[in-house]
């Protein structure tokens, strides 16, 4: 015959042998099939991957690659993510994690279940300047809805006592720079008609405001 069955491959005086531990691939008997293809057991040989629209991985034919692996065409394999850089994501390499998902140990994407994603990780908090969102669960940028970052969500205004600021977009202490907050700022004193009250600055609605403080009696 010109080439041995399945499950055969030719032998050192071209007879067809039985693959008893291999598997035939173009005649002969290996040990392990080519790249993208994937070994069976009867008849002991390889079968090409790609016609059941699936890839080699481990010596076998998978519909789905491991957590790190993603599939390739041409031929048909499953293909480690690390080695270009890349993670894992639905059966694919891709560059980056989307949102609601983050790199773990083995370059694979995993969904952010109690964390959130921020620069293709998951994180329990957003950094400054981003703030946390359930749906995909990721961090945002604070900025893009003019907001600003605190207790890690993005607020439109910066609670009693906390100024915002720009660049990033984040509530601040007014308090660390010995400052109290006004009008969503944070101020060296409170304007006429306040005064500080816990770094913040308060109506004086029964009282006067003098030297940034409210006070009963005016001074003489």
């Amino acid at each position: 015959v010109s080439t041995c069955p399945a499950g055969y491959g030719k032998d050192a005086s071209s007879n067809c042998v039985a693959c008893t531990t291999t598997y035939s691939y173009n005649g002969v008997c290996t040990a392990t099939c080519p790249t993208g293809w994937g070994a069976q057991t009867s008849p002991r040989s390889c079968i090409d991957c790609s016609l059941s629209s699936k890839y080699s991985y481990n010596n076998l034919c998978t519909a789905t690659c491991p957590a790190g692996w993603g599939a390739t065409t041409s031929p048909n394999a499953c293909v480690s993510c690390a080695a270009s850089s890349k993670v894992s994501y639905n059966n694919q390499c891709v560059s980056t994690c989307p949102p609601g998902y983050g790199k773990d140990a083995s370059s694979n994407c995993v969904a952010c279940t109690t964390t959130y994603s921020y620069n293709g990780v998951c994180t329990a908090t957003c950094p400054t300047g981003w703030g946390a969102q359930t749906s995909p669960r990721s961090c945002i940028d604070c900025s893009l809805s003019s907001k600003y970052s605190y207790n890690n969500l993005c607020t439109a205004t910066c609670p009693a006592g906390w100024g915002a600021t720009t660049s990033p977009n984040a509530c601040v202490s007014c308090a660390a720079s010995s400052k109290v907050s006004y009008n969503n700022q944070c101020v060296s004193t409170c304007p006429a008609g306040y005064g500080n009250s816990s770094s913040n600055c308060a109506a004086c609605t029964t009282t006067y405001s003098y030297n940034g403080v409210c006070t009963a009696t005016c001074p003489t």
